[in-house]
């Protein structure tokens, strides 16, 4: 009721409403209204609405998430704001809620699947003003070097839902929403808000059904934040860099390369040069690789979303294969994604949105588009091809030599015709002339100017001189101006 009375006396809009309910969402106590088991042919559903916001799941993934052995319940409750949220439960644990129309992960779900969405990383003394109601703020939050080949702030958009983990302990101990968008984020300077927390370590969710919360797991620190040694990563100065271990194959590889040598070497010199063709002839029929076919795709994929001119986003997952991946294929190969180690478009985006490269959404069942580049990851930055290897390129050079000569003319309108109805040859409005024709005209008005002009036409005069692109006209307009001011 408060806050009814508090929005109607300051006029507050429907977004602080709405945030203000996300923030105090399971800090307060909750009451459960119903409990109920899960049916067998409500569970598909259940599962296939978890599949569909996290597609990175697997199948097997899935089933150990809601074992069939293990009852399934679903529990109603009601915040502190009145707010009705669904929650999963398995053996009186909460696994995800959902609310807004989005399925939420809660904090015993990321334990067991980490990477199921974008962790920001922050201090251990961070998560004591979370605990206390307090959002994650862009300046608490920690981004891996570029050596690491990660993404600063992943590849979101406003309000994904993320989690935050500890740079001592990558589980995570809170899930809320992004505030903005990755791209946004870089553009703030590091200032601002980052994430709006909803769940969090020792909220009224975790002790849910009056369940003791759970500790928060060790599982070590973030990958990127992990050092192998001290002495490796510290070397003393002026000490050898270390020897990077080569595969095994290695040796078989050299001892097969110097075999060849040597088999060369035995081959007289005339018997070389008829073998040389047939060599050529052999690699240029063998088909291409697994591996070559997925380098290819990889390239493919890299110069479409770098260099193609003309990818607007959002588009159509299906359009950018065909209108994008494949054109930027080279014209000497064939590029075909059932060859690669992917075989279909959607594994190979997955993979991508993965490395947070793109951003690939659900607009309706089934119709996926790419709503988003991260044009920060190192992987893009790094990538270059030529530019005559470039889409389009060709295109342009063909364009070039069919290209038509410009020239530059200009049109009496109405604002200057009376400068130029003045003297002997008056002018009429809609006529056309061209920049050496009109210095000429303005070169032999200098003496038969009326003195009588409006300020408008000597306004427009000005305007017409200022938009001329030669530094010719401009002169020759202050030193007409001038003659007119000394009379």
């Amino acid at each position: 009721m408060w806050l009814l009375i508090l929005c109607l006396k300051y006029n507050l809009s429907n977004s602080f409403i709405f945030n203000l309910k996300i923030i105090n969402m399971f800090r307060k106590p909750i009451k459960i209204k119903s409990n109920t088991p899960v049916k067998s042919s409500e569970r598909k559903n259940i599962k296939d609405k978890i599949h569909k916001q996290y597609p990175i799941l697997t199948e097997e993934d899935l089933n150990y998430m809601l074992p069939k052995k293990e009852a399934l319940n679903n529990v109603k409750i009601v915040t502190a704001s009145d707010e009705t949220v669904l929650v999963y439960t398995i053996q009186k644990r909460p696994i995800c809620f959902e609310l807004y129309g989005k399925v939420f992960p809660t904090l015993n779900l990321l334990w067991q699947f980490p990477k199921l969405v974008h962790n920001f990383t922050t201090h251990k003394e961070v998560m004591e003003f979370i605990n206390a109601g307090a959002d994650l703020m862009l300046p608490g939050v920690l981004t891996p070097p570029p050596h690491t080949n990660l993404s600063k702030y992943g590849v979101l958009q406003k309000e994904d839902i993320v989690a935050i983990n500890l740079s001592t302990n990558k589980a995570s101990f809170a899930v809320g929403t992004a505030v903005m968008s990755s791209a946004e984020m870089g553009l703030t300077g590091g200032k601002g808000k980052c994430v709006k927390i909803i769940h969090f370590l020792g909220d009224k969710l975790c002790t849910l059904e009056g369940q003791s919360s759970l500790p928060l797991p060790n599982m070590g620190p973030p990958d990127w934040l992990k050092m192998s040694s001290y002495e490796e990563d510290f070397p003393s100065l002026g000490s050898m860099p270390r020897k990077v271990p080569l595969p095994a194959d290695c040796d078989k590889v050299n001892n097969d390369l110097s075999e060849t040598e040597i088999k060369v070497k035995d081959v007289p010199e005339e018997e070389k040069d008829s073998q040389v063709p047939e060599e050529a002839t052999v690699d240029a029929d063998q088909e291409i690789t697994q591996e070559e076919m997925d380098e290819l795709l990889h390239s493919c994929f890299f110069t479409a979303i770098k260099y193609s001119k003309t990818l607007t986003l959002p588009i159509l997952t299906s359009n950018f294969y065909k209108l994008q991946v494949l054109a930027a294929c080279p014209p000497h190969k064939n590029l075909d994604i059932k060859k690669s180690s992917f075989k279909k478009l959607k594994p190979f985006l997955d993979k991508m949105c993965q490395d947070n490269i793109i951003s690939v959404k659900e607009i309706k069942k089934g119709v996926e588009s790419v709503v988003a580049i991260n044009k920060n990851h190192p992987k893009f930055e790094s990538f270059y091809v030529k530019p005559e290897d470039r889409p389009g390129a060709k295109n342009q050079e063909n364009s070039s030599s069919d290209a038509k000569t410009v020239i530059e003319s200009y049109i009496i309108t109405q604002a200057v015709l009376p400068i130029f109805s003045s003297g002997e040859s008056k002018l009429h409005k809609g006529m056309k002339y061209k920049v050496p024709r009109l210095e000429n005209i303005l070169e032999n008005m200098s003496p038969r100017i009326n003195v009588n002009m409006t300020i408008l036409s000597w306004f427009s005069l000005i305007q017409l001189l200022r938009r001329s692109v030669r530094a010719q006209m401009l002169l020759l307009g202050k030193k007409y101006m001038k003659k007119c001011a000394n009379r």
